[in-house]
């Protein structure tokens, strides 16, 4: 049998140059006229480009509303510990003066083996780390939504244009299911090329002007709850809460941290996500980044200096994100998940954000806090013969996970890849 041939990403399309005033003057973008000014397409493939526009990719990112997993900080660190072979394909759109108005940090994969390995273009930040809400970034300041909407088809349709000169097939992970870029995949004439794989539910919490405010939009029997085991940890067993690196070092907390994680996830016969070295590297990374920029709030339940229950929560804009939990099982008549959450809650509302975002999930207990609740999908576009064949083995999977699920139960999936990783 004769080897397959190697299979190579194309080089960038866009030469870096130091600063971005220099990529606007010598840029080869093409303009979009359609509802919005004049704009300018450019493709940075490089870090030499990304770093000369991260002040103004960050002020864009303070701009928007729920875009924290597009920012130059989490991408980057998502692309140095969890996909280094990643290519940076990042569509900036620009005002004549100069001014960023619209980003989507993409990027360029090899994915599959043998005769299924094709080229993946999709956003950055989603894999393994669970980034969410991953569509393109328009600026907020345009007088009307429909201007800020048409910048995002523009994005989309910059995108396709690449992707079809560099790759196989176009993965659009975790959009907004409501946003503009959704209904474009719906609506649009290649809908019979585009196979949605997912739709995940987004719990939020929609925050009042008090945390008293928000307890008596609960049920009594909750709100009695939260008051009951505040008592008991605070008074009787004299626990303190801590934030970040309150009483010890950052690194100490984060350790901590994702040891009760593992805990909490052992009581239910799993893992938990810190047993990849790479998510752990990531996390010790980012939540070092992020305590020196002031959107880290590590919340820890402890008595003396040990830590008995944490939540890992970041605060960004208007916007509280929380991440990930844990706590140690000795102290499960305390309901540490709910001491947690109200102390999360609690500190946004102190702190008058407007939401606290629960991220991906539809489990009980967000269900129990949440006052609303978004969706993201996530589909698969075919470019060419390679990616609709590679299409055609995502939809046999789909249909034959759809199958086992409605036969032997909504887990039966996970438990199957748990032994048959590659599938």
């Amino acid at each position: 049998m004769s080897a397959q041939p190697a299979m190579h990403l194309p080089p960038p399309d866009v030469i870096a140059l130091p600063t971005a005033a220099g990529l606007l003057r010598a840029s080869t973008g093409e303009e979009s006229h359609a509802f919005t000014p004049s704009v300018t397409w450019l493709t940075l493939s490089d870090q030499s480009s990304l770093n000369a526009v991260r002040r103004e990719w960050d002020a864009l990112i303070d701009e928007a509303d729920a875009a924290f997993f597009c920012a130059p900080d989490w991408i980057d660190t998502w692309r140095d510990t969890i996909a280094p072979k990643v290519r940076p394909r990042v569509l900036t759109g620009w005002n004549a003066d100069g001014r960023l108005r619209a980003i989507w940090p993409l990027g360029l994969a090899i994915e599959g083996g043998g005769v299924a390995r094709c080229r993946v273009l999709s956003p950055m930040g989603g894999r393994v780390v669970s980034g969410d809400r991953l569509d393109p970034v328009a600026t907020n300041d345009a007088p009307a939504s429909a201007e800020r909407e048409a910048l995002m088809i523009d994005a989309l349709s910059r995108a396709r244009a690449l992707a079809e000169r560099e790759a196989d097939l176009f993965r659009f992970a975790e959009l907004a299911a409501q946003g503009p870029v959704a209904r474009a995949l719906t609506d649009s004439s290649r809908a019979d090329e585009c196979l949605i794989r997912d739709r995940r539910t987004l719990p939020y919490v929609a925050l009042p002007d008090s945390f008293d405010t928000y307890l008596a939009g609960l049920s009594y029997n909750r709100r009695g709850l939260i008051r009951r085991k505040e008592r008991l940890a605070i008074q009787r067993h004299e626990l303190k809460w801590r934030t970040n690196d309150e009483g010890v070092s950052i690194e100490a907390a984060i350790e901590a941290f994702m040891g009760l994680h593992g805990q909490r996830w052992r009581l239910a016969g799993q893992a938990g996500n810190f047993t990849n070295a790479a998510f752990a590297t990531f996390i010790r990374r980012f939540t070092r980044i992020t305590l020196k920029r002031g959107w880290l709030r590590l919340h820890r339940l402890c008595d003396g200096d040990r830590t008995l229950a944490a939540m890992l929560v970041f605060h960004r804009g208007r916007r509280a994100y929380y991440y990930q939990s844990g706590w140690d099982p000795a102290i499960a008549e305390l309901s540490p998940g709910s001491l947690c959450l109200a102390r999360a809650i609690r500190t946004a509302i102190d702190e008058r954000l407007s939401v606290l975002d629960l991220l991906r999930g539809d489990e009980p207990y967000k269900r129990h806090w949440a006052t609303g609740c978004d969706e993201t999908l996530t589909a698969l576009e075919a470019i060419g013969m390679r990616g609709r064949a590679r299409l055609t083995v995502f939809s046999a999977k789909e249909r034959f996970k759809r199958g086992l699920c409605r036969v032997a139960g909504d887990d039966a999936w996970s438990r199957l890849r748990s032994w048959m990783p590659t599938w």
